[in-house]
């Protein structure tokens, strides 16, 4: 489980001892390198597994919950972020005429997953980009938020008739998921990890423009349950 994931329960804890339930996350692997990153939630809503007490229970987020199809609008969402992301994200805003686009490869198109999640990345993007443009004008440059910087050099030049085009850092999950937050024009894959980047933006600036496919995943055709009301849905790629 990664960081997106991870990020959802963590929410979901929040939203319990808020509502009077001492609700916790036990840490895993994939959540010991963002604890120093987001402190004070290590503090307040994770458990490393040595600080399970005997008479702990533990239960399954959500299990008894029924998911509803509707744009993702919970609540207590913006002081989450606020409370437990921005200190580690940072507020800053990156330059209103840059067009953000991130781009999902890696294990996403494994022969493990890429049944469920790959789709066709190029004609999204090309879309995306099309309706972004559409709704707010040329953007002045391009800047590419990738797990796989030299698949999407290989695949996406056509961006480069748009705009000066550049790269985000390689290997650098937090830098990628600052560059997603911090981006006031911004394309998302599909991938939680670039929701959650969508979502603490939102917070940072509310005057912004987001994108992403309608795809999630072949498990749930057509649903757009993790992508915020104001953002535009692009059916395009699946």
């Amino acid at each position: 489980m990664r960081l997106g994931n991870l990020l959802y329960m963590w929410l979901w804890a929040y939203q319990g001892q808020l509502a009077g339930a001492e609700r916790r996350c036990l840490a895993n692997k994939s959540t010991l390198p963002w604890l120093p990153v987001f402190p004070e939630a290590h503090q307040r809503l994770v458990l490393l597994r040595d600080e399970v007490r005997f008479t702990d229970r533990r239960v399954q987020p959500w299990r008894n919950e029924v998911e509803l199809d509707a744009r993702y609008d919970p609540p207590h969402l913006e002081a989450f972020c606020r409370e437990f992301l921005l200190p580690g994200v940072g507020n800053a805003a990156a330059p209103a005429d840059r067009l953000v686009v991130n781009v999902r490869r890696g294990d996403y198109y494994a022969p493990e997953h890429v049944d469920e999640f790959g789709f066709d990345v190029v004609s999204f993007v090309r879309a995306a980009v099309d309706e972004a443009i559409s709704g707010g004008g040329a953007p002045a440059s391009i800047r590419i938020v990738s797990d796989d910087t030299g698949w999407c050099d290989d695949h996406l030049g056509f961006l480069k008739g748009i705009a000066p085009v550049s790269f985000g850092a390689t290997n650098d999950p937090l830098s990628d998921l600052r560059e997603l937050a911090q981006a006031r024009r911004l394309i998302l894959s599909n991938s939680t990890f670039a929701y959650w980047g969508g979502y603490i933006g939102d917070v940072i600036a509310g005057e912004r423009q987001v994108l992403a496919p309608a795809f999630w995943g072949r498990s749930e055709p057509g649903s757009t349950r993790h992508l915020r009301p104001e953002w535009t849905a692009v059916d395009a790629g699946a």
